[in-house]
């Protein structure tokens, strides 16, 4: 895993493509799981909303699958969003108590930041942020992995 966290981190194209195409798969399988849901509901107005989204999930996991790339960057400017939004939850949240969040404070502020830096980043550098994520996202699980299996070891001998 941490060899693999390496190449994602240094292939941005590849890892971009795999991001994406795993991205539509997901949604195609969420989309359809909603859609057996929808027929299931016996209230209608319920139906119609998991009908409707199942459709939107199934048509962007489609188009994550024929444009992978578009998918990967998407996801980065999801995930910058999302940055934002807990950024400004922390910072409104510790703002009352500053004396003691000031810590929460300045995580906020950061977050905020570096979110409003992914958000508004160009394609090809939201690109490069995700295949970043995604490979210290296997590089620290596989160190993680080699960590237990030596605990392990000790704890078999």
């Amino acid at each position: 895993m941490v060899a693999v966290g390496f190449l994602a981190a240094f292939n941005p194209f590849a890892t971009g493509i795999a991001t994406g195409l795993l991205l539509g798969v997901a949604m195609i399988l969420a989309g359809s799981s909603l859609l057996a849901a929808a027929w299931s509901d016996h209230v209608l107005s319920h139906r119609l909303v998991e009908l409707v989204f199942a459709v939107l999930l199934v048509a962007g996991g489609g188009f994550s699958i024929f444009e992978p790339l578009a998918g990967a960057v998407s996801l980065a400017w999801l995930i910058g969003a999302a940055f934002v939004a807990i950024g400004v939850v922390e910072f409104l949240g510790s703002w009352r108590n500053i004396g003691r969040n000031w810590p929460v404070l300045l995580l906020g502020m950061a977050d905020i930041v570096i979110g409003s830096y992914v958000l508004f980043a160009l394609p090809p550098t939201a690109l490069m942020i995700l295949a970043v994520l995604v490979g210290l996202g296997f590089i620290l699980r596989g160190m993680i992995f080699i960590f237990l299996a030596l605990q392990l070891r000790k704890v078999a001998t």
